[in-house]
């Protein structure tokens, strides 16, 4: 007969009460709207560094906006994404469709611009096109919340607790469980499956619905300059200063133009056209005032309530404005011969580095991007497949 065990001395038992170190904390208003933030993300490795942070922002947007997991994320077809409305299947089987809000289209839009040149049909891809696996979705928020201090195995989760949080009390509660897409005994106990199953085919309601998230209305408003603003006066998670702050520049709180921008209300409805008027009577000046170094392209941004990307827009159309007969013929004629210099660069060396030895020999440097360099080589036909056993072939990567 073995030896009888010792028995142990029970140990010290914790509180109920006692918050658990270990859990994910629930994040704030502003902490969604930072996690929707491609910049928050980075920076990653190598060549994933952008299409891996607005891959990462655009999950944190339909964990909570739409309340899609990792799992179902990662079998979403990027074309369907794009048309505003998905069809899932809820855990009975049943497919009900799913209405994405303007910033969770803005934020697919934002990964479009970073996919690698012939990515397949997925909505999440990896640096070479193929399908992402959705544990990277997972491993995305954890890795953000190692960087800022916080635990967040569970903040999918805790994101859709965000999502419900603004349908609590909602008089249309049919639609409200059919958006959720899972009937709870607790929270719902009356609530019939057929009326749940009418609403989930009514879209027009569906789209009524989900305009009381906050997260509703103009996707500039969150995502950008003016969202990071926003987002300052609740944020909690992530309190360290981020490169996209805005309003230091002392022209912002001296110049009668940026005061009179800066003070605006924007309406809900007519957005574009207003910052089209706005930025006819006044971006000559505020080139100009970023021209002496008092202003940021992210200040820009701000004053017109849009994105850098718009602004950097609006500035090479206003640099072609400009532009002579004889500089358009020079520069077209410099374009037309990048093909031809891609096709025949040192053996081994990648796109980046192309264009980064070619930019400072471009008629005008600073309009000279790297996204703008693969339009000219996908449209001359110079970017395909990478030959088998060769490491500079035609084409590699995404630029950016």
């Amino acid at each position: 007969m073995g030896r009888k065990a010792a028995r142990r001395k029970p140990g010290k038992q914790r509180p109920r009460a006692a918050p658990d170190p270990l859990q994910t904390p629930m994040p704030t208003f502003g902490d969604v709207v930072m996690m929707i933030q491609p910049e928050i993300h980075g920076p990653f490795g190598g060549r994933a560094t952008h299409l891996m942070a607005a891959q990462a922002a655009l999950f944190s947007a339909l964990a909570s906006c739409a309340r899609i997991g990792p799992e179902t994320a990662g079998g979403l077809m990027l074309a369907e994404a794009l048309s505003g409305k998905v069809v899932l299947e809820t855990r009975r089987g049943h497919a009900r469709p799913v209405v994405l809000l303007p910033v969770v289209l803005k934020a697919i839009r934002n990964c479009i611009k970073h996919r690698p040149v012939g990515a397949g049909p997925w909505l999440f891809v990896t640096c070479e096109g193929k399908q992402l696996h959705w544990s990277n979705l997972v491993r995305f928020l954890t890795r953000l919340g190692r960087r800022y201090g916080f635990r967040a195995g569970n903040m999918t989760e805790r994101l859709f607790e965000f999502f419900d949080s603004f349908f609590g009390s909602h008089d249309e509660i049919f639609a409200v469980v059919a958006l959720r897409r899972s009937k709870s005994r607790r929270r719902e106990p009356d609530v019939d499956n057929e009326g749940v199953e009418a609403a989930a085919l009514d879209e027009d309601l569906l789209r009524t619905v989900i305009e009381d998230h906050g997260l509703s209305g103009p996707a500039g408003r969150w995502i950008g300059a003016r969202g990071i603003t926003a987002a300052e006066a609740t944020t909690r998670l992530f309190e360290v200063r981020r490169k996209l702050k805005t309003g230091n520049a002392e022209a912002l709180r001296i110049d009668p133009v940026c005061i009179m921008l800066g003070s605006l209300e924007w309406p809900k409805k007519g957005q574009n056209k207003m910052r089209r008027e706005l930025a006819d009577e006044h971006f000559v000046h505020l080139e100009a005032l970023r021209a002496e170094g008092r202003l940021t392209t992210g200040d820009e941004a701000f004053l017109l309530h849009t994105t850098s990307d718009w602004i950097k827009h609006r500035r090479t159309k206003l640099r072609q404005a400009a532009m002579t007969d004889e500089e358009r013929a020079t520069e077209a004629a410099w374009t037309a011969e990048l093909p031809g210099l891609y096709l025949s660069r040192p053996r081994g060396e990648t796109p980046d580095e192309f264009w980064k030895r070619m930019r400072p020999h471009a008629p005008v440097p600073e309009s000279f991007t790297r996204i703008g360099l693969a339009g000219v080589l996908k449209r001359a036909g110079a970017l395909g497949p990478r030959p088998r056993g060769r490491k500079d072939g035609p084409v590699v990567a995404m630029f950016g």
